[in-house]
């Protein structure tokens, strides 16, 4: 959940570059032959970016793809926890049977040997551990950057097909629009195409 969470966030913020539809003529002296008029859009460009069928398959093959082996890694990490709290009390029995001196010297010896082995092998159980959640970080960075490419890219070619097909000049992401007075918001007819 965490992992998808995480995807949901990058392509949420990823994606923020598309504005909304508005006729507008040109209000400075610009030459006779360029008088037409623009056609300015408006679109919530996270909200279709996180409502397109390309997000949503890109979801999914990022869960097929690094759920099973993060469940894996959380339970690697909890076992090591619970480990890591034996070897602790297996430590304090041994100070404690230190500073008693109820234990012989042999006795003493063998219980240090067994703690310091028993410690080393969770020395390495923990460096491996922390060397498969880096991997499994840096995999799962190098997949969202690429989806992250490949749905904007989707995205934006239906945006550009649909302002094309609308005679639309520009569209512009309402979140970077401060003022837009009659602009046409394009977001619920893309949302429809890009869910497709």
């Amino acid at each position: 959940m965490q992992l998808k969470k995480s995807v949901l966030a990058a392509f949420a913020i990823g994606f923020s570059s598309l504005v909304g539809v508005a006729t507008v003529s040109t209000a400075y002296a610009a030459p006779a032959a360029s008088t037409a008029s623009v056609v300015v859009a408006v679109v919530n460009y996270d909200s279709l970016v996180q409502q397109s069928k390309a997000y949503a398959d890109g979801a999914k093959q990022f869960d097929a793809k690094f759920k099973q082996r993060n469940a894996d890694l959380e339970k690697l990490g909890k076992e090591l926890q619970t480990e890591n709290a034996q070897i602790e009390k297996m430590k304090q029995a041994l100070d404690k049977d230190l500073q008693s001196g109820k234990l012989s010297g042999a006795q003493l010896k063998s219980r240090e040997t067994s703690f310091q082995q028993k410690a080393q092998a969770f020395e390495q159980k923990y460096t491996n551990y922390q060397m498969q959640l880096q991997k499994l970080q840096q995999e799962m960075q190098d997949f969202q950057n690429v989806e992250l490419d490949r749905v904007d890219k989707a995205v934006r070619d239906i945006v550009a097909k649909y302002a094309a097909q609308n005679k639309i000049t520009l569209v512009v992401d309402s979140r970077a629009a401060i003022y837009y007075a009659n602009a046409i918001d394009i977001t619920s007819q893309l949302v429809k195409l890009v869910q497709q």
